[in-house]
């Protein structure tokens, strides 16, 4: 029996434990879900009306945070990608898209 493959997300000092049915879905994919749920209060604009873009973040060995970057050129990344694992701790952090205003 497969067991259920889960994360831990952490998104302005929330933290909760979110199902992925499909861990093999691309970063982007996945992303879109957590948007979807509205499980966090993520806007698409930022207070001076640029664009957001969300991304996973994790630290690496070190303690360092790390960007999971949903692309690299264009290929599609996924968990796998960055040693995600079920019962991980991600954070989800922001970026304004420069110039999209």
């Amino acid at each position: 029996m497969d067991e259920d493959f889960f994360l831990f997300l952490t998104y302005q000092g929330k933290t909760l434990k979110f199902k992925i049915n499909t861990p093999t879905d691309s970063l982007g994919t996945l992303m879109e879900k957590v948007k979807e749920t509205n499980m966090f209060d993520m806007p698409s604009m930022d207070p001076s009306g640029a664009p957001l873009e969300y991304y996973f973040g994790k630290s690496d060995e070190t303690g360092q945070p790390i960007i999971l970057n949903p692309k690299i050129g264009k290929t599609e990344m996924y968990l796998i990608d960055y040693n995600v694992e079920s019962g991980d701790a991600l954070q989800i952090v922001y970026n304004p898209i420069p110039g999209a205003k």
